[in-house]
């Protein structure tokens, strides 16, 4: 409702929209809370963003976790090196 009603406020003023301060991205955040805001979604559709918001999800995910160890040092590789070749 508050999106709504400022969208409109800039198109009846033909105003260009501004970054909102932080008091108002808090407000939003908690009036999303409090009502569906996938039905607020009028340029998107939810499950567009519900698929964006997975996606970027598993980038985050996939990198954070990334699988191995670090490379040994070079020292160290050559000196299991000899040691396995003596045994």
């Amino acid at each position: 409702m508050f999106l709504r009603k400022h969208f409109a406020y800039y198109e009846n003023h033909q105003i260009r929209p501004h970054r909102l301060p932080d008091a108002s991205r808090l407000c939003l955040l908690f009036w999303s809370r409090l009502f569906d805001w996938q039905a607020a979604l009028v340029v998107v559709k939810a499950n567009t963003f519900i698929r964006w918001h997975r996606k970027g999800f598993k980038l985050y995910w996939g990198r954070k976790s990334r699988g191995g160890r670090p490379p040994l040092p070079k020292e160290i590789r050559q000196v299991i090196l000899v040691w396995s070749e003596k045994t």
